[in-house]
């Protein structure tokens, strides 16, 4: 489902006339609109399932800023963005899909840190991928000058990323003969 996901995401970044727009240029276009609102809420399902089994395991507190961050994500990705007006819409806009990517990243910090005795690979690994993650974040960020369709793509993938090699690294520890 994370490749899924990911190529479906990729393939909406090409029907973009342009690389300055980003995916809620689909909520805007007549053929897409139907479209954007079920990736868009399929999307924000699915991680929501995969970031509260982690939430469950480190505290209360972070179960609470799962179901924040996944609300957040879902009313950023739905509120109008006018990229040429600045209204209160267009900035709620970019706000909550702002904030509801730092809190999933947040929630995944917290989950690497509940793990770091228990098992130290898997924390390595993560934070391995976060410092990768951030170090060609910024770059993209600044050679693209906006947020825009590349720069949301790269992060939908870190995130999904990131989910996956916690996944993978769960069952493997839960397979049969495994060695914690």
């Amino acid at each position: 489902m994370y490749i899924l996901f990911f190529i479906l995401s990729v393939i909406f970044a090409w029907q973009v006339e342009s690389l300055q727009n980003n995916f809620t240029y689909f909520s805007y276009t007549a053929p897409y609109q139907m479209l954007y609102f079920i990736w868009l809420n399929s999307l924000g399902g699915f991680v929501y399932i995969h970031l509260y089994s982690l939430a469950k395991q480190v505290s209360k507190q972070t179960k609470w800023i799962c179901h924040v961050a996944m609300l957040l994500f879902v009313l950023g990705g739905n509120v109008p963005y006018q990229p040429d007006t600045q209204d209160i819409y267009s900035t709620l806009h970019v706000l909550f899909s702002m904030v509801s990517i730092i809190l999933v990243v947040w929630i995944i910090y917290c989950y690497m840190q509940s793990i770091l005795q228990s098992n130290h690979t898997l924390y390595h690994k993560l934070h391995s991928i976060i410092q990768i993650g951030l170090f060609y974040l910024i770059p993209i960020c600044f050679i693209n000058g906006n947020i825009n369709i590349i720069v949301e793509l790269y992060c939908l993938g870190w995130i999904l990323y990131l989910l996956y090699s916690i996944e993978k690294s769960q069952k493997a520890l839960q397979a049969p003969g495994s060695v914690r």
